[in-house]
């Protein structure tokens, strides 16, 4: 029996194309934005792109902030902006007094970045410390991996772990303190991630001054394995077309 090549190539394709379109999605990623669409204010656990689910610690209630024109996604212990500044001195923001935001991920994968925002050094929007962000990692293992972001000048902030961070707005007044961190945990898969804050100021009572940032977004590392091994399959059969042909004649 004759193979019609055509035919059999035109399959393939389809097939590669179908298979691209698997690897658009396999790279999941979410932004404050997606937050706010998926209407996660003011609730305790929120699905966002059917992938990422967000859950306030320690009963607290998922919210929103916007300041300067930038906008983050944190955690409040009261949802009623009216009582905000009464109970919370850093509502809308993620702060060193036990408070924290969990991401699950659907399936773990390797992160390509992390972005935070709101993170300021001293004299800049009140703030005295600088500010410190505390980012837990559970791995495909169900090992751990705690790693900081800490704010050193205007554009530059260290980060602890793998990969490296840039800077998208400085940390001064009218800036958005927005930091990226790339490839943040290298190639390890994630589970899930726990957002927190270190306090800076130990002797100081509870205040909006110290540690507090909001999560800007999280994408992984898209997985381009399936299509590359398609379009080889293709050129593969496309050979033993041409073989068989030639046999053929």
């Amino acid at each position: 029996m004759k193979l019609n090549p055509t035919a059999l190539i035109s399959g393939l394709a389809a097939a590669g194309a179908i298979a691209a379109t698997g690897m658009t999605a396999q790279a999941a990623s979410f932004t404050a934005r997606d937050a706010e669409a998926a209407a996660c204010a003011n609730e305790q656990v929120c699905v966002i792109n059917d992938f990422f689910t967000l859950t306030a610690g320690n009963d607290m209630y998922l919210t929103h902030k916007s300041f300067d024109g930038f906008y983050g996604l944190g955690v409040a212990e009261n949802p009623d902006p009216n009582l905000q500044w009464k109970d919370d001195p850093s509502w809308g923001e993620i702060d060193s007094n036990g408070e924290f935001l969990r991401v699950d991920l659907a399936v773990a994968k390797a992160l390509k970045s992390i972005d935070l925002n709101f993170l300021y050094q001293p004299n800049v929007n009140d703030d005295r410390v600088f500010e410190v962000a505390e980012i837990t990692a559970t791995l495909l293992d169900g090992s751990f991996l705690t790693h900081t972001l800490t704010v050193t000048g205007d554009t530059s902030a260290s980060w602890t772990g793998f990969g490296s961070v840039v800077n998208v707005s400085p940390s001064t007044a009218g800036g958005g303190g927005w930091y990226s961190i790339l490839n943040p945990f290298g190639d390890l898969e994630v589970a899930s991630l726990s957002f927190s804050a270190v306090r800076v100021n130990d002797g100081l009572a509870r205040q909006s001054w110290d540690s507090d940032y909001t999560l800007k977004g999280i994408a992984t590392v898209p997985e381009p394995a399936t299509v590359l091994g398609l379009v080889g399959v293709a050129a593969l059969a496309g050979f033993g077309v041409r073989r068989r042909q030639n046999s053929d004649q």
